[in-house]
Formats: structure tokens, sequence, C-alpha cells
């Protein structure tokens, strides 16, 4: 099984730390596909009131037909955002420029060499 949530999540903390930012200052939380239990499990033990969501950004993707599909990183963000502005916290959304904060970091890698 692959799971690459948590590297997205430390691609984004690098993302953070090249922007001359504190990577430190953040929590990030690997949600693993579309499911918000980690986040629920997370906001059940710790105080905060902002949330950033930083899903995938599926704007290329297709069935297996080959026919387009859903951008369903967005549209779990824009659910995930309703829900959790509605428990009461500030929510945002951050979509990475490509498929994911990982593509970003290695498109910047790649542009250094």
């Amino acid at each position: 099984m692959y799971v690459k949530a948590p590297i997205d999540a430390m691609s984004h903390a690098t993302l953070t730390k090249l922007n001359n930012l504190d990577w430190k200052a953040d929590h990030r939380i690997s949600l693993g596909c579309l499911s918000d239990n980690a986040l629920e499990r997370f906001l059940s033990q710790y105080s905060i009131q902002e949330i950033i969501f930083c899903l995938d950004n599926d704007h290329n993707a297709t069935f297996r037909d080959g026919s387009p599909a859903p951008n369903w990183g967005q549209e779990a963000a824009l659910k995930f955002a309703r829900k959790y502005d509605e428990l009461g916290y500030h929510t945002s959304i951050l979509t990475p420029q490509r498929k994911d904060f990982n593509e970003d970091l290695a498109a910047i890698r790649q542009a250094e060499y």
C-alpha cells in the first residue's frame, strides 16, 4: 500500500521553509485520501481556531474510460472547509499549482539544477 499524504505534508513544510517562513509554526495533518477522521481526532485533543485545507489538485483527473473526472481533492477541500466553518473554525483552502505539493516542490528543485 502506497500512502503519499505524509510525503505531501513534508513537501508543504519544505516549501514553507524555502519561502523563509517558520515551517514549525503550524501543525500538518496527513488526512490520507478524502477522510477527515484524522482531523476530527486532532481537534478533539487540541484547541485551534484556523484550519487551512491543502488537498490535491486533481484538475486533470479521468475515469478509467478516459472521460473527465471531478477534481476530487478540491471538492473535498470545499466540503471540509464548509463543515469546519459551520463548526466555528476559520477555514481556507491552499491549492497546489500542480497535482500536489510534492510535485510543486519537485518542480522547484528541478528548476534549481
